[in-house]
Order: structure tokens, then sequence, then C-alpha cells
């Protein structure tokens, strides 16, 4: 006998709907999850039903940039020197038209675990991104603006 009320996981899994589809529609006012005592997010299965009956799909997931704008720091001291790297990168990919993410973070330069830096090579190492622009220099301000086309 099926289960009134239903998990993400078995809506997953009886009819291939993702997650972050119950959330979205959640979010557009759709589905009315049911709360457990812990806090958990139970969904009504003929609310489910009603939906997919209506033909109704996951809403469109929205493109992630493919352009990465990298900026770094060495100390909380020199943030204002990151704002300014940051307004730099976002006037040179603006003005070639990109759509882009802005990666910036204080830490050390020989810190090979820098939070930024891993998740943007992850990003890359998966194919997310085509392309990152830096501003080089020995300046914190930096110099010139520098690109790397996957």
């Amino acid at each position: 006998m099926d289960p009134l009320l239903l998990t993400a996981h078995q809506i997953r899994e009886r009819y291939g709907l993702h997650r972050n589809t119950l959330y979205k529609w959640e979010q557009q006012d759709l589905l009315h999850p049911v709360r457990t005592p812990g806090g958990r997010r139970r969904y009504r299965r003929e609310e489910i039903e009603r939906l997919l009956s209506l033909g109704l799909e996951a809403p469109p997931a929205k493109p992630k940039p493919r352009t990465v704008l990298y900026a770094r720091v060495s100390t909380r001291k020199q943030e204002a020197f990151l704002k300014n790297q940051i307004a730099r990168l976002e006037a040179f990919a603006r003005e070639r038209g990109w759509t882009y993410e802005v990666i910036a973070e204080v830490a050390s330069g020989v810190n090979e675990n820098r939070r930024g830096l891993v998740k943007l090579l992850n990003r890359a190492k998966n194919g997310e991104v085509e392309r990152v622009a830096v501003r080089l220099g020995p300046h914190p301000g930096g110099g010139p603006v520098c690109t790397s086309v996957h």
C-alpha cells in the first residue's frame, strides 16, 4: 500500500523528480509539504500526482555562468584591493558581454587548499568553466587581466 506522505527520495525513485524541482514548486506555491517534528519535508502523493497530471515539468535550470572571475588578496587589510580587483574584472567581462561568476577570497597565496581556488578547479575539472579571468601583477590591486579559455 502506498504511503500518503512521501520523502523527496521516494518521489525521485517513483516519479523521477529531483529534490530541487520539489523545492522550486514549493517556492512557486504549487506544492505544500508537511513538516515532520524534526523539520523534514514530506510531500502528499496526491499533490505530486496532480502536478504531474497537469503536465507540469521541472522548471528550467538557470544556466551557470561559463566564465569565472577569480580575485584574491592575502590579508583582510587588503580587502579594498580585493574590491578593486573584482570591479576591474567585472568591467572587463561586461565589455565582452560575458555572463560570469565571481570567486573572491582572502587567503595566502602559498595555501593550495584555498576554498575559492578549490571550487574553481573542481568546476573546471567538471567541464563547467569555459574561461577564467584574473588580475595579474605584484600589487594587490592587480595589473592587466589575463584570461584562460578552456
